[in-house]
């Protein structure tokens, strides 16, 4: 029977695991493991005690709405203050 449950943050091997899989696979690698929880989290799912498959939540920003007056269009106020805003 599969078992499903959130990786717990001091479950070092699991993560291990779940790291290696993704570096093998080419794909993004993780965030900083100091930010699971705040930043990442991951659905894990076993066949008794094996890995035998993860879902990784990522939480990023995302900025919107962005309005600018009509009468400011074409002064390149959104283009400015949407780069005053990356440095949040």
């Amino acid at each position: 029977m599969l078992t499903y449950r959130w990786l717990d943050p001091d479950d070092t091997d699991i993560l291990d695991q779940i790291r290696a899989t993704i570096k093998e696979l080419g794909w993004v690698p993780l965030p900083d493991p100091r930010y699971y929880g705040a930043a990442f989290r991951i659905m894990c799912a076993f066949d008794g005690a094996k890995l035998i498959g993860f879902h990784v939540v990522q939480f990023f920003t995302h900025a919107e709405p962005l309005y600018i007056h009509p009468a400011y269009h074409g002064t390149r106020a959104a283009m400015q203050l949407t780069e005053k805003t990356v440095d949040y």
